[in-house]
């Protein structure tokens, strides 16, 4: 109470939307309509204006699951995947491919494998691949910088000081190899969100040598934990009777887990298989599935590297269309198809326009067949029914 006079602070209230889709602001206990007064107060008390009503309701929020993409996002990343031609990076990422030597060249198969994606997708999966490697590098580093901070100290193990020596070499060895990845990893995830999407291509093109190091780095510390372990148990305590079935074991689960796992790799991955099948897994390793694998993705890039610029003339394309209905059955008819057999009518992909002007003909074409079809469906029941 201020000299005598009462005063509240008005609380807004948000009324549910009605069937008219509006809704109104007012103080609490106050209705619109419920008097003259609704809207603006009661004496003593703030004034405030009343809210206009909106035409209709908020646009509902998005599913669980699903991602509201701008339009800007949708230009850039859901479009046709254009491979520039005069990029020298993209081509000889390509020739580097071509040569099927991944080993020697450098060549890592699952950053290459992105450039068949679209910009904005391409871009995520390639952020989406350094935060796995990342996270697995900075887990075997947390793991390990205690040991490394402060190894053991040979004099507790007067037994086996080469050991404790080994042990603590290898902790060091370990954690630097995990620190210097995720520094990598870090560094060129920072390049690439800044990165505009229509130049990623030619990131990931240029990419195979610093993932690589990456790669490399996690790759130590995955294969030298086990070894590391072996060790620790050597100077542990336990005998040696029980030192060498420790070894064993894990010898044998090392090598089941290996085997397994990369005849299930080599099955599902040719493509990938040509590097990290044949480096761990030599006698798993396939060529045939392989080369093919290369050869197809070589294709594909070459194919997206031509320029956009081919056109047909509506007799062209109707002729086209023509062909293709009266070679396929409309109830099985593929777009993607489609298209592809007009660029090879056309000598080249399409230009963007020309390419929406197939999409459009084709589904006209299609959607006339269909009709047909169900009005040939409709007869067929009337018929029946009837008799």
């Amino acid at each position: 109470r201020i000299l005598g006079a009462s005063w509240r602070q008005p609380t807004p209230r948000i009324r549910p939307w009605s069937a008219l889709g509006r809704r109104s602001t007012e103080p609490e206990g106050t209705m619109a309509g419920d008097s003259d007064d609704a809207g603006r107060g009661v004496e003593g008390e703030e004034e405030f204006a009343p809210v206009t009503a909106l035409s209709s309701p908020p646009r509902p929020l998005p599913r669980l699951g699903l991602k509201r993409v701008s339009a800007r996002t949708v230009g850039a990343g859901s479009g046709t995947v254009e491979l520039d031609p005069e990029d020298a990076g993209i081509e000889e990422a390509i020739q580097r491919i071509e040569r099927k030597s991944f080993l020697r060249d450098g060549v890592i198969p699952e950053i290459q494998s992105l450039l068949v994606l679209p910009p904005q997708q391409a871009k995520e999966a390639f952020l989406s691949l350094m935060a796995n490697y990342s996270l697995v590098a900075m887990l075997i580093l947390a793991s390990l910088l205690g040991s490394a901070l402060d190894p053991l100290d040979p004099d507790a193990y007067p037994d086996a000081p080469k050991c404790v020596a080994a042990f603590n070499m290898m902790a060091m060895i370990i954690s630097c190899a995990n620190l210097f990845a995720t520094c990598v990893f870090v560094l060129e995830s920072v390049i690439v969100e800044s990165t505009p999407a229509e130049r990623i291509h030619s990131v990931i093109a240029r990419a195979d040598g610093v993932f690589g190091f990456g790669v490399n780095m996690v790759a130590t510390g995955l294969q030298g934990l086990a070894p590391l372990i072996l060790v620790r148990a050597w100077v542990s305590g336990l005998d040696d009777v029980q030192c060498v079935v420790l070894t064993v074991v894990v010898a044998l689960l090392y090598m089941m887990m290996m085997d397994t796992y990369f005849v299930h790799y080599q099955a599902v991955s040719p493509f990938q298989a040509l590097r990290w099948v044949k480096l761990f897994a030599m006698h798993r390793y396939q060529a045939g599935p392989a080369h093919a694998a290369v050869d197809g993705l070589v294709a594909e890039l070459r194919h997206l590297q031509q320029k956009r610029d081919k056109t047909l003339t509506p007799e062209q394309l109707g002729q086209s269309l023509g062909k293709f209905f009266s070679n396929a059955d409309v109830l099985l008819a593929d777009e993607a198809v489609f298209l592809r057999s007009l660029e090879a009518d056309a000598g080249g992909r399409l230009a963007p326009t020309m390419e929406k002007l197939a999409r459009q003909a084709f589904t006209k074409v299609a959607d006339r067949e269909l009709e047909k079809i169900a009005e040939a469906a409709a007869d067929t029941a009337t018929s029946a029914m009837q008799s």
